[in-house]
């Protein structure tokens, strides 16, 4: 059977190949396999799981419909953690612990994000990895990220998942788990050297419109954590704002659709 993102796992790997890392193709079996083995053999080898996410083909088609009124049409995505998101990471921890079961490599899950909502999916990727959510102060100038507010697909796979690559167009950044074991090892492999500012939370803690919650926060209730955020950072006013990404969409008279 073809590989449906057959073309999307060989621009990966030409991507890695040119940044000098040697990339072989785990063979396919009867179960589903990971894509990509690489650095093999090496103590900084990584497996690796390739995952797409594009638009809604339905969401798609609607839109096209409203657009053909010839009237501005509205087009809104949350940029808040995302189930559907949580259930692909699952998918694929599962497919490398399968490959894998000691342990014997890093495993990275790959997304590849394409199509008009790609931008607020990256946001939702971050979000479901890290925990985010987004607070107001008045205390505080911007906006404020706070990370592991909520349960989060790093943690909930600390012992499966190093880190996640998201690609979007021609840039991709790597997104590290700070709760893997392999952290530091991850951090000094051959691949997280490609990547120019791997991204972890802890590394942007001092920043004003940053905070981070600890182990012992309270997690499910959110008075609580906002409470204990509050405390933590020493603000008297902190609430949750909940974002999303909006366009404003209009026909064009030459578009032929």
């Amino acid at each position: 059977m073809a590989d449906p993102d057959a073309s999307i796992k060989k621009n990966i790997a030409s991507f890695l190949e040119e940044q000098g890392l040697g990339v072989e193709e785990v063979p396919r079996a009867s179960i589903k396999t990971p894509d990509l083995l690489i650095e093999a053999g090496t103590s900084g080898a990584v497996l690796m799981e390739i995952k797409s996410k594009t638009d809604n083909p339905e969401e798609i088609r609607d839109l096209v419909e409203q657009m053909k009124t010839g009237r501005v049409v509205e087009h809104s995505k949350p940029t808040s953690q995302w189930d559907r998101l949580d259930s692909i990471i699952k998918d694929g921890v599962a497919q490398l612990t399968t490959h894998d079961p000691g342990r014997e490599r890093h495993h990275v899950i790959w997304f590849e994000l394409t199509g008009l909502d790609a931008a607020a999916t990256e946001l939702r990727l971050q979000a479901t990895l890290y925990g985010t959510r987004k607070l107001f102060s008045t205390s505080v100038e911007n906006l404020i990220t706070a990370y592991y507010f909520s349960n989060c697909s790093f943690f909930r796979h600390r012992e499966s998942l190093d880190a996640v690559v998201i690609s979007l167009g021609v840039k991709a950044g790597l997104c590290l788990n700070g709760f893997s074991s392999r952290l530091a090892a991850m951090q000094g492999s051959r691949f997280t050297r490609v990547f120019s500012s791997p991204f972890l939370p802890e590394k942007i803690r001092t920043r004003p419109d940053v905070m981070i919650c600890d182990a012992a926060a309270p997690r499910g209730n959110e008075q609580a954590m906002l409470e204990y955020l509050r405390n933590k950072y020493a603000v008297d006013h902190l609430q949750t704002m909940d974002m999303g990404l909006v366009r404003g969409m209009i026909r064009t008279p030459d578009d032929p659709k």
